[in-house]
């Protein structure tokens, strides 16, 4: 093979730097596409269609009714993303949202992780709204960090009806676990309230577990 040899050549990467030539794969995503990523991909292709079929008037709606400065296709996605993870139907126009929504916000929360069970619990105090669903999201840290790119962390569970409480499963070997919970209106997919439970606490018998209002989460 001549060291000359630059592109793709039976399905090898040739790349020219300087003197050499380095041999790699074909460049791409090479992921494996698991059925979960499968799924938000299609929701989310689903999505971009819908507003692609949105009139003029519509798609500029949802830019006059965007609280705060949020770029309509923006929220457009986000509402229904977060809709559809709820397992409710996609919408074309956004709500007014009435002055019922004002008070639901989560004023207190507590997070635990049993260990022993592996398992993490979260409680918190009734937001002031039935029209509501919480989702709990999770960061882990095997290096015991307790700040963590917001990228990190991935949706572990979701309540049920008005319940004010749920719990999922975790690896007991990870040290550290940081948690944040968002509070989401299921008429329009708008977030209402987010917050932080900063690093979650193994469970002892001599904990005194007090609900508090954890810190606000800034960057939605």
């Amino acid at each position: 093979m001549s060291e000359q040899a630059t592109g793709m050549i039976g399905g090898m990467c040739f790349v020219r730097s300087g003197s050499s030539t380095r041999v790699g794969s074909a460049p791409g995503y090479h992921w494996p596409l698991t059925s979960k990523t499968a799924t938000v991909r299609a929701k989310f292709q689903a999505v971009s269609r819908s507003w692609s079929a949105l009139s003029d008037a519509d798609r500029a709606s949802w830019t006059i009714n965007a609280p705060g400065p949020v770029l309509g296709f923006s929220l457009f996605l986000g509402c229904n993303m977060r809709l559809l993870s709820l397992g409710m139907v996609a919408i074309q126009t956004l709500p007014s949202i009435s002055d019922r929504y004002a008070p639901c916000v989560i004023t207190s929360a507590v997070a635990v992780i049993f260990r022993e069970f592996g398992v993490c619990a979260v409680f918190w105090d009734k937001p002031g709204s039935e029209w509501y669903r919480i989702r709990l999201f999770l960061a882990e840290s095997t290096l015991g960090r307790t700040v963590i790119d917001k990228r990190k962390f991935v949706q572990r569970g979701l309540s049920q009806g008005d319940s004010n409480s749920l719990q999922c499963d975790i690896n007991p070997a990870i040290p550290t676990f940081l948690g944040r919970l968002d509070l989401i209106d299921t008429s329009s997919g708008l977030v209402l309230d987010a917050i932080s439970l900063g690093v979650i606490p193994d469970y002892n018998a001599s904990m005194g577990v007090v609900l508090s209002r954890p810190l606000p989460i800034t960057s939605r």
